[in-house]
């Protein structure tokens, strides 16, 4: 091997190696995140080197010599300047003009008295310069997108958005192309939307419709005031009044002011009409109630259901989480009751917090789609879950304040036979230890059933564990 001229250039180029090796590992990174960047192996990543030409890479290779041309790569075709005997690809090229001079020099240098390890370095500098055209601000937006898919829930999260996006638009396409057609079906949709505020759209409706179209406005309110007309008695009585008033006899007028005066009725009560806004009937109280029972009833049900399976998954979840850092350790009934109790709360308050997370969830729970509100909770949850078994864990195993009260506890009944009994607390054995429906949950927080140490519901107080209650 030939010896490098310069020291200083060699520890730059060193030290510019080193910083595509600390590249390489973000690819994998990229990969995991959906960051798509081509595969690089021996056959496709720069030049090959083949057997028998290796004398004539140091003046084909396209990279320069030391005489003026340093640094300047031939950008000609494949049958001018390329590589004698060397496999290329226009697509795996490398961009010599953004590589450090004293580094493509030395790449030469190396390059001519082994090609293998040239080609490598080839190869990491056109990885190198895959990774960062595709991900400019490297391991930092790499992060960045992390973060950001993190805080949308996930990768399943956003295939889930996704999908439900896609659902909303096909049916607000629906809608838009049902509109257009004049498809009165249309307007079914827009009454269950709208509701109450139908009524209140119609009037402006009208008046747009005026102003949009008034020969078509004009045409379908002539068909409705004719019909109002005819169905009134308008249209006959007025042919009575005229037939009447011809005749002008006594019973003739007569008979024809009748007329008149009850097309005046039929008009003055179009005028009432007006001016008073419509009542919607009464629903009665009964119908009413017996509704919404029905409603509690329903919505009681599915949450029973979906209380039963997440929980039950939940639990599950724990448990397993529970063994993974308890290390072999048998937790009692009551230390997993309460560790779990701690989990749960947990992990509710950081949800409940969560605007967007509650948003989707009352979506869900409004369209009573028990399998997505399911699997929605699920993926949130096992998120969080780990962590918050850790936290718990350490906290009701790792206390200090309880290691020291143990410690107490054991020199006393060292010293003396039975430890001095708290006043206001009873010991009692650890097989007549109280059942939870025994305990007063809102005077017993965790913590002291975790001690083995309760409230009764009778107001008593017990301990049945080695800890005694201060």
């Amino acid at each position: 091997m030939r010896p490098i001229k310069h020291l200083k250039e060699f520890s730059m180029f060193l030290h510019w190696i080193l910083g595509l090796l600390h590249h390489l590992p973000l690819l994998y990174l990229a990969s995991t995140v959906g960051v798509g960047l081509p595969e690089v192996d021996a056959s496709a990543a720069g030049p090959i080197i083949e057997s028998g030409d290796e004398a004539n890479i140091g003046d084909e290779a396209g990279i320069g010599e030391e005489d003026g041309n340093e640094g300047e790569v031939s950008e000609a075709g494949p049958g001018e300047g390329s590589v004698k005997g060397v496999k290329t690809s226009t697509e795996t090229k490398v961009d010599w003009k953004t590589i450090p001079t004293e580094v493509r020099s030395h790449i030469q240098e190396i390059t001519k008295t082994n090609p293998k390890l040239g080609n490598l370095l080839q190869n990491a500098v056109y990885t190198s310069q895959t990774f960062l055209r595709e991900v400019p601000g490297g391991l930092k937006e790499i992060r960045a997108l992390k973060q950001t898919i993190e805080d949308a829930g996930g990768s399943e999260e956003i295939k889930n958005l996704q999908g439900i996006h896609k659902e909303l638009v096909n049916q607000q396409e629906n809608l838009d192309n049902m509109a257009r057609t004049g498809n009165p079906m249309v307007l079914d949709n827009l009454i269950e939307i709208a509701g109450d505020g139908f009524s209140k759209l119609m009037p402006t409706a009208m008046d747009k419709w005026q102003a949009s179209d008034p020969e078509g406005y004009q045409y379908e309110l002539s068909k409705l005031m004719v019909t109002a007309l005819k169905e009134g008695g308008v249209v006959s009585d007025l042919n009575m009044a005229f037939s009447m008033l011809k005749l002008n006899t006594p019973e003739a007028l007569k008979e024809g002011i009748d007329s008149l005066k009850r097309i005046a009725d039929w008009v003055n009560g179009i005028g009432t009409t007006a001016k008073k806004v419509p009542e919607k009937p009464q629903v009665d109280p009964k119908i009413a109630e017996a509704q919404k029972n029905i409603d509690n009833q329903k919505a009681q049900l599915f949450n029973n259901e979906f209380s039963s399976e997440f929980g039950g998954w939940r639990n599950r979840q724990i448990v397993t989480e529970v063994g993974k850092v308890a290390n072999g350790r048998q937790l009692t009934e009551y230390q997993m009751e309460t560790l779990g109790e701690r989990v749960v709360n947990d992990i509710k308050n950081i949800l409940t917090s969560d605007e967007d997370y509650m948003k989707n969830l009352r979506r869900l729970y409004d369209a009573r789609d028990k399998g997505e509100l399911l699997r929605y909770a699920r993926t949130r949850t096992a998120k969080l879950l780990p962590e918050a078994v850790k936290k718990a864990y350490r906290s009701l195993f790792s206390n200090p304040v309880a290691k020291k009260k143990a410690a107490t506890a054991t020199t006393t009944a060292t010293t003396t036979t039975v430890a001095t009994p708290v006043k206001g607390w009873q010991k009692v054995d650890p097989s007549k230890a109280p059942t939870p429906d025994q305990i007063d949950s809102k005077k017993t927080p965790f913590e002291m059933k975790f001690k083995k140490q309760a409230i009764l519901t009778s107001g008593q107080k017990v301990y049945w564990g080695t800890h005694v209650p201060s």
